[in-house]
């Protein structure tokens, strides 16, 4: 959503799934993937000078559009000779929007992926018209993301996303909005946070990304 450009999209061949590990492709973010993954490798461009293995666009995800049809794809690679906008599709991911005969194709594509701090409150009636309790997995996330009219009709309403702190994860619906919050902060019900942190901590750092 930070991104969304008109670009070309091509497929890379990756090494069947059926094979052993050392015929696999290992793309610059150090990641074994195969022809059947949903992944993808942006223009080196994107990339940091340093040691890709380590560059924070790694294991980012982003969604490929193209006409009526959309993918969400994993950062796993990056490409020498890709214009800065341009990007290379698995077959798998490439072929969830166009047949692989047509070779390459316009799309829009942005990043699915944020980084940001999370806190709890306690859900009530929110801003999309849910009435929700502290046991449901629910998030409020910034009033940036929610367009002007009724945001009981906004189309985030009901948008599931993963959070992630660490190693743990959950998914939770957003039900409602934060004014206070930073585009990329948001606010998980006490139930929600427990699942990432003991709620004594307060505030985590997370990242999320949207499911649906």
């Amino acid at each position: 959503m930070t991104i969304s450009l008109c670009i070309i999209a091509f497929f890379f061949d990756l090494n069947d799934a059926d094979k052993p590990d050392s015929l696999k492709s290992l793309g610059a973010c150090g990641y074994q993937n195969t022809s059947s993954n949903f992944v993808v490798a942006l223009s080196s461009a994107r990339f940091n000078g340093g040691n890709p293995n380590k560059d924070p666009i790694c294991n980012k995800t982003i969604q490929v559009a193209s006409d009526s049809k959309s993918v969400n794809v994993m950062v796993v690679d990056k490409c020498a000779g890709c214009n800065v906008n341009d990007l290379l599709l698995s077959p798998a991911a490439f072929s969830a929007l166009a047949d692989l005969n047509k070779g390459h194709m316009a799309v829009n594509w942005s990043k699915r992926d944020f980084t940001g701090g999370a806190t709890y409150f306690f859900p009530d009636l929110g801003a999309c018209g849910y009435q929700n309790t502290s046991n449901d997995f629910v998030a409020a996330l910034s009033s940036v993301r929610f367009d002007r009219g009724n945001p009981n009709k906004d189309p985030i309403c009901n948008k599931m996303i993963q959070v992630t702190c660490d190693s743990k994860s959950v998914n939770v619906m957003v039900v409602d909005k934060c004014a206070g919050c930073n585009a990329n902060d948001l606010l998980l019900s006490p139930i929600a946070f427990s699942a990432l942190a003991d709620l004594s901590k307060g505030q985590v750092a997370v990242n999320w990304v949207f499911l649906s």
